[in-house]
């Protein structure tokens, strides 16, 4: 199965909600939360075994959670790549104890995978991430600060093949797998640079 990375423009109201509210997550990233409906009622066994309708009292979903008409867009499949390209690592937990988790997780180079506040709602693979739109900004700061020559300087294909990064076949399609990653790298600025723009937060997530 795939490991696709995705990233929602949303706004800072949305996020501190989605925090609160980590259940409604699924659905607001699929463009639309609905209010719960109710557990259906017990069966005709269930009633003559004398069993009645449990209490039932729906959490409300939050006003600004009822649509998202923010901009989206994917990474693929190229996020793991782009991620060693901006750190040199296949991720933080390769060589980072707790008592520096702080550290990576306020590092900008880490932010396609680690930092920001969680929604503690799994999604596929693990629970999404996301950054205020001041974080954004400073993302958007960082990001521009990246070259393309420094994206060529830091690829290693025989490093990340042994490394096992997800998904290129880095080795034998070097020159392709290159192309695909820096590609990918401009949508992410572009992508961050607009969401910034319209002041928006930014939520990440892995599918």
């Amino acid at each position: 199965m795939s490991m696709i990375l995705d990233l929602y423009a949303v706004p800072d109201e949305a996020i501190d909600a989605l925090v609160e509210n980590p259940e409604f997550i699924k659905d607001y990233l699929g463009g639309r939360v609905s209010d719960p409906e109710p557990p259906p009622p017990p069966g005709f066994l269930a009633r003559l075994m004398g069993r009645k309708p449990e209490p039932w009292e729906p959490k409300p979903v939050p006003e600004v959670l009822r649509r998202r008409r923010f901009p989206e867009e994917s990474l693929e499949k190229t996020w793991h790549g782009l991620h060693f390209l901006l750190t040199g690592k296949a991720g933080a937990e390769d060589e980072f104890g707790e008592e520096q988790d702080e550290a990576v997780s306020d590092d900008p180079a880490y932010w396609l995978i680690y930092g920001g506040v969680i929604i503690d709602e799994d999604v596929g693979y693990g629970p999404p991430h996301a950054f205020k739109s001041s974080e954004v900004k400073r993302y958007l700061a960082y990001l521009e600060s990246v070259d393309e020559e420094a994206l060529l300087a830091a690829y290693d294909p025989q490093k990340m093949e042994a490394m096992g990064l997800y998904a290129g076949d880095w080795v034998r399609n070097s020159e392709q797998e290159l192309n695909w990653l820096v590609e990918y790298f401009q949508i992410l600025r572009e992508f961050v640079s607009k969401t910034a723009s319209d002041n928006h937060g930014l939520v990440i997530a892995l599918y």
